[in-house]
């Protein structure tokens, strides 16, 4: 038997019991369909903001911690292609340094 679109039984008038029922439940679907769809936008779109927000604590966090360690990102950022989160990855690796000479012992 073919499946028939919402859209189909709504152009012919209903014949019998079983026109209705199927007639409702496809408007059924659609709707829990679009429940269904609203919800799972929402529940992403709330740990969404979730993981930003913790990903915020982590950057503060971080920028407190090489706050301390400004000289030594600052000398390390005078390498070639060493940006800020460079840096701070070596630094985090390395230990704090005062100078270039230590860094390279």
């Amino acid at each position: 038997m073919e499946k028939k679109s919402p859209s189909s039984f709504s152009a012919k008038p209903f014949r019998n019991a079983e026109n209705i029922v199927q007639h409702r439940h496809c408007r059924s679907d659609e709707r829990n369909n679009s429940q269904h769809s609203a919800e799972s936008f929402r529940k992403s779109f709330g740990s969404i903001e979730r993981i930003a927000e913790e990903i915020h604590v982590l950057n503060e966090a971080i920028e407190e911690i090489t706050s301390k360690y400004a000289e030594s990102i600052a000398t390390l950022q005078t390498l070639p292609g060493v940006k800020k989160t460079g840096a701070e990855s070596i630094l985090a690796e390395v230990g704090p340094f005062a100078t270039s000479k230590q860094l390279a012992k």
